[in-house]
């Protein structure tokens, strides 16, 4: 990387300390089944990875829960006929920092859960993630330990659906509604 890139990151990285002093130290994670309000992160920029996770969004909807979806495109992006809102690299200022109107939308709601659905670390959705004001936050095991409560090692392996399955499995395994007997 170059000596700007790293200025940059170092700016995003204070920026992104901040936002984190400013949220409550404590949250209370509800049971996956509990979770109401659940936003998804996604990498847009592949057709076979957008159809997943629009798929997995309906099968969370089917079970009664409301899903919000935010995209993100490593390119520009000529149309909006999209079903969820984008995002790219443009909607993040000089400090990378999130700018954008979509962006702003999304990191006002109050989610129950955010799940980062990606098999790969990137650090504008990450950003997102530690910003967020989701109860309990989920995604890919990367170093960025601040942006997650819970996250999902998958060995390697970047098949979305495969990662997306381990996530629920996670979920429905951890914060059980149970006492220990």
């Amino acid at each position: 990387m170059g000596l700007l890139q790293n200025i940059r990151l170092f700016f995003q990285r204070r920026a992104l300390r901040k936002a984190l002093d400013r949220q409550p130290p404590v949250r209370k994670s509800p049971h996956y089944d509990e979770a109401r309000i659940i936003g998804i992160l996604f990498d847009a920029s592949e057709l076979e990875e957008r159809n997943s996770v629009v798929k997995f969004a309906e099968k969370l909807r089917q079970s009664g829960k409301k899903v919000s979806l935010l995209g993100f495109f490593d390119h520009a992006v000529e149309t909006s006929d999209f079903l969820f809102p984008t995002f790219t690299e443009a909607d993040f200022d000089w400090m990378l920092r999130p700018k954008g109107e979509a962006l702003s939308h999304f990191l006002q709601e109050s989610h129950d859960l955010l799940i980062h659905a990606g098999t790969r670390s990137n650090m504008f959705a990450e950003f997102i993630a530690a910003s967020s004001k989701a109860k309990l936050r989920v995604g890919p095991y990367t170093g960025r330990t601040e942006c997650y409560e819970l996250m999902a090692d998958v060995s390697g392996n970047t098949d979305l659906d495969y990662y997306l399955r381990q996530v629920e499995f996670l979920l429905e395994k951890t914060n059980p509604r149970h006492e220990a007997a």
